[in-house]
């Protein structure tokens, strides 16, 4: 009996030891589990902070490419207006920077045609500039680029060897309009190279009525219609010799279905027409409907080229 106890006793002794090396066991498991969590929630704050460190690191360098204006020049896009554009965007930081919203803001610049955008690591802002190219003064206060659209300009000074489109209003003008004015200067000057001249000038009412100032200060008046026939009948003028010179020509008026009126370079006369198209007794007569009796040495008359006469010396009338 006795034997008995013992053995039940070291049996009691070796089940407990069994029981704290289970337990053991079982936490070392966990604990490990536990290191390895609090080991990668202090990765993800790490890394949660380095990517808001890199997402607010300031762009430390901004390359500009393709503009041509300076502080002082009424053509062209300067730096200081670009980075004017620029600056409520760099706030944001490199990564930040909402590119599209930086390219709306370049393009809304008035020079601008097109802007691109882009990053280069690690730091680099780079801005491709694609300006507008001049093509003609219009009016007093803007300018035509070749895409069509007018842009107001500092001074007009800069611009003196472009020729010069006049309108009536200004700027407003629709893209359709702006157009036709271009259609027009083209296929008269088309004609008028040839020549060795080039418009200086093209004026319109907007209602059709067109004249023109060359090189040399030759005003051209061409009416309401038929603007390259008429043009055509004065270049054949010159060509066959019955006019010598277009350096003769202060104005030719072509506004005569069959004929023309030229008033010569350096010959004492009246009022010159203005910038309407017509005299203003010639318009007043015109609504009347009658003709106006034109007298010396307001303007010489020549008529249609097969007849340099003075039989027909008034043609009909103006149109």
């Amino acid at each position: 009996m006795i034997f008995a106890r013992q053995k039940s006793g070291a049996v009691r002794r070796s089940a407990s030891g069994n029981n704290g090396a289970q337990l053991l066991g079982n936490t070392v498991p966990l604990l490990g589990r536990v290191l390895l969590l609090v080991l990668l929630l202090v990765m993800l704050v790490i890394a949660n902070r380095g990517w808001q460190q890199l997402r607010q690191a300031p762009v430390d360098v901004v390359k500009i490419f393709g503009h041509s204006g300076q502080a002082s020049s009424a053509q062209g896009v300067s730096e200081t207006e670009i980075y004017r554009a620029l600056d409520p965007h760099l706030e944001n930081g490199f990564w930040q920077i909402d590119l599209a919203a930086v390219q709306f803001a370049l393009e809304s610049l008035p020079w601008v045609r097109r802007a691109v955008v882009q990053r280069e690591w690690p730091g680099t802002l780079r801005v491709q500039i694609d300006e507008h190219l001049p093509v003609a003064r219009w009016n007093a206060s803007h300018v035509l680029a070749s895409s069509g659209e007018l842009i107001e300009a500092r001074s007009l000074i800069e611009f003196a060897s472009l020729p010069q489109i006049a309108t009536p209003g200004g700027s407003a003008h629709s893209r359709d309009e702006i157009v036709a004015l271009v259609e027009k200067y083209n296929q008269l000057q088309k004609m008028l190279a040839p020549q060795g001249l080039a418009i200086r000038e093209l004026g319109s009412s907007m209602g059709a009525n067109v004249w023109l100032i060359v090189e040399g200060e030759t005003r051209i008046e061409l009416g309401e219609r038929d603007h390259q026939a008429r043009l055509a009948r004065l270049i054949n003028l010159v060509e066959s010799g019955v006019i010598a010179s277009w350096q003769n020509i202060e104005n030719a008026d072509m506004r005569y279905t069959s004929g023309l009126a030229v008033k010569w370079r350096g010959e004492a006369g009246s009022q010159m027409p203005d910038a309407g198209g017509e005299p203003a007794a010639l318009r007043s007569d015109r609504r009347a409907g009658v003709r106006h009796q034109m007298t010396q040495p307001y303007l010489e008359t020549l008529c249609e080229m097969t007849h340099a006469t003075s039989a027909n010396v008034h043609g009909k009338r103006y149109a």
